[in-house]
């Protein structure tokens, strides 16, 4: 169940250098849900560090 709250522990977790992967167990969703909730860009447009690198997207698309 998607919540305002998972998002923002989401946010702030990522912020912090906290692995997408394991920000995303934390909150008990998929990998793929955590960058429907917080997509790279969103991270960026806030003037946040890049949350995900070319190279994850690449990664994550060959699943």
């Amino acid at each position: 169940m998607q919540t305002d709250a998972k998002i923002r522990s989401a946010r702030k977790l990522l912020k912090q250098g906290t692995p997408p992967r394991e920000v995303a167990a934390t909150l008990g969703v998929s990998v793929p849900t955590l960058y429907r909730w917080v997509p790279a860009t969103d991270a960026t447009d806030r003037g946040t560090k890049e949350v995900v690198s070319a190279g994850w997207c690449r990664r994550l698309r060959k699943r």
